[in-house]
């Protein structure tokens, strides 16, 4: 299809005043093009807005990642409108506290969808020809409770580990069709004016790690440098 315009887009799944708005920031003051997708519209409205004041060009779509349905239908809108994206970020996470013996079972499967099975369905929507044509990047927010598990937050860490094999799978699927797939692993708590999880230092590893695409994984400790595993 005819691009809508000469930018690269950027769409970002999960979009909130903290990681994302740091990674939109990153992006668009390289002159991305970013569309955001979220569940609420007010929220969404307002972090437009916040970033078009940064003279970021930011458009908004509600998105429910929980509700699997409804992603080729609002993905495919937002291509018509905006075109192909040049990547997408997956960056959703239910963060509540449980043990292994507290954990509500009945509650997994609707958290599952949001953590792990919407980058699935995101996947399968996006990874279109013509994002193959793109060199495509599809890039996932993991956390190293996925790889060590974290105490006190077991769904948080079977989702996370799930979400890690997936990324995993989708890069060795993908890569043959020019298209990145790949993990950013976060160690500390993300939060602004942190000097180790301020969202704007961690929005350069993504964006480092999307242009290298030299590894599926990368770990971001809270240094400058992000540590790659092999691909």
């Amino acid at each position: 299809m005819t691009e809508i315009n000469s930018k690269k887009t950027l769409f970002i799944l999960g979009a909130g005043p903290g990681l994302s708005q740091g990674i939109a920031s990153c992006y668009g003051s390289s002159n991305w093009k970013i569309v955001l997708f979220a569940r609420h519209a007010e929220h969404l409205n307002e972090l437009c807005r916040t970033l078009q004041k940064q003279g970021i060009d930011a458009d908004g779509c509600v998105l429910d990642c929980a509700r699997l349905e409804s992603y080729c239908d609002i993905l495919g809108k937002a291509v018509q409108k905006f075109g192909t994206p040049s990547c997408l970020i997956y960056n959703t996470c239910n963060i509540s506290p449980d043990t292994c013996f507290d954990a509500d079972v009945l509650h997994w499967p609707e958290r599952f969808a949001g953590d792990v099975a919407g980058a699935l369905a995101c996947a399968q929507c996006i990874c279109t020809p013509e994002f193959s044509k793109k060199n495509g990047a599809f890039i996932v927010t993991g956390g190293t409770a996925g790889m060590t598990g974290l105490p006190g937050y077991v769904s948080l860490s079977v989702d996370k580990a799930a979400l890690r094999m997936l990324v995993k799978c989708l890069h060795d699927e993908l890569k043959e069709k020019g298209i990145f797939a790949g993990i950013v692993q976060i160690r500390p708590v993300i939060k602004w004016e942190d000097p180790k999880g301020d969202p704007k230092l961690i929005a350069q590893c993504f964006k480092k790690f999307h242009q290298k695409r030299s590894s599926w994984e990368t770990i971001y400790t809270g240094e400058t440098q992000c540590s790659e595993h092999a691909a």
